[in-house]
C-alpha cells in the first residue's frame, strides 16, 4: 500500500495469519495482494477468493464489493455508506484528540484540510469542529480531494495555490488538523514557500504516523497513530469467522486511538508575550 495505515493494515493481516498457520486448528491460509482497483475483480473472480479484505476507497469497488458472493470486510470508512463489515480507528476519537491537543496549547485560530465527501474526513472534522466550538472558537476549513493522497488529475501548483491562499486569510498563529499526513505536509511546504514559520505561526497535526511524510518535509511533523496493525488482525480474525459463517450480520468496529507522536510541527505554544514564547 503507498500510505503507513495501508502497510500496517496488511501487517497486521499477516501477524494473524502466521500465528494461524502455526495453529493446528487454522485455516491454510493462502494471500494474495493487490490495488483496491475495480479493474482487478475480473481476475480475482478467475481466483476464487474465500474472502476479501479490501481497503474500499471508490464508487464503484464499494458497488461492485457490495454484490460479491464471498464474504467481504472493509478497512476504511471512505465511503460512508457501505453497509458491510467494516473495522476501522474511531474517527470521533481523532478529531477530538486532536482539538485537545491544540487547546492544551493555548491555541484560538484553528484551521482543518482535508476531503468534503470521504467518510473518515467528515467525521474528523466534525469531531474535530464540535470541541473546538464548545471551547468558544471556529474552525476554518479547506476542503481538498486527498483520499489521503491527492488527487492524480489536479494539477500541483493549483493545490499549493488554494493551501497559500487559505493559509494567508488565516488569524495567526493558528493551529490546523489536516485529515492525513499527506495533506499535513502539504500545508507546511506551503507555509515554507510564504516564509510562515512552523510551528510558531502555524503548528500542524497530521495523522497516520506515516514515517515517509512526517520526515520528508521541514520541520517533522506531528501524527496522530492509527491502530493499523490491530485493524489488520481484527479484520483477517473477523473475516475467518465469516468465511466459517459464524456470524451473520456486518461487523462494525470503531477502534480506539490514543497516542499522538509529537513532533516540531506542533510543539508549540501559543501566547502572546514574545519573551515568552521564545522561553
Amino acid at each position: 500500500m503507498e500510505i503507513a495505515y495501508g502497510r500496517g493494515v496488511m501487517q497486521g493481516v499477516g501477524n494473524y495469519v502466521a500465528a494461524q498457520m502455526r495453529s493446528e486448528s487454522g485455516f491454510a491460509w493462502r494471500l494474495y495482494r493487490s490495488r483496491p482497483d475495480p479493474g482487478i475483480l475480473p481476475l480475482m473472480k478467475q481466483w476464487k477468493p474465500d474472502g476479501v479484505s479490501a481497503h474500499i476507497a471508490t464508487r464503484e469497488l464499494a458497488d461492485r464489493l457490495a454484490r460479491w458472493k464471498t464474504p467481504v470486510i472493509n478497512t476504511t470508512t471512505t465511503i460512508p455508506d457501505w453497509k458491510g463489515a467494516l473495522i476501522e480507528v474511531d474517527h470521533h476519537m481523532v478529531g477530538r484528540m486532536a482539538a485537545k491537543h491544540f487547546l492544551d496549547r493555548g491555541f484560538r485560530s484553528f484551521g482543518y484540510v482535508g476531503s468534503d465527501w470521504a467518510g473518515f474526513s467528515l467525521v474528523r472534522e466534525s469531531a474535530f469542529r464540535q470541541v473546538i466550538g464548545q471551547a468558544g472558537y471556529l474552525v476554518d476549513s479547506l476542503h481538498l480531494n486527498y483520499l489521503p493522497l491527492p488527487p492524480t488529475d489536479q494539477a500541483w501548483d493549483s493545490i499549493d495555490g488554494q493551501v497559500i491562499a487559505w493559509l494567508q486569510r488565516l488569524e495567526k498563529p493558528t493551529a490546523i488538523f489536516a485529515s492525513n499526513d499527506r495533506p499535513a505536509r502539504e500545508v507546511a511546504d506551503a507555509c515554507a514557500s510564504i516564509a510562515l514559520r512552523v510551528p510558531d505561526a502555524v503548528a500542524i497535526l497530521g495523522v497516520d504516523d506515516d514515517e515517509y511524510e512526517c520526515f520528508l518535509g521541514d520541520p517533522p511533523l506531528s501524527s496522530i497513530c492509527n491502530p493499523s496493525e490491530k485493524i489488520g488482525r481484527l479484520a483477517a480474525e473477523t473475516l475467518e469467522a465469516m468465511m466459517l459463517g459464524k456470524d451473520d450480520e456486518p461487523i462494525r468496529r470503531m477502534i480506539p486511538t490514543r497516542q499522538i507522536a509529537v513532533r516540531r510541527s506542533s510543539d508549540s505554544y501559543a501566547v502572546d508575550d514574545p519573551y515568552l514564547k521564545s522561553a
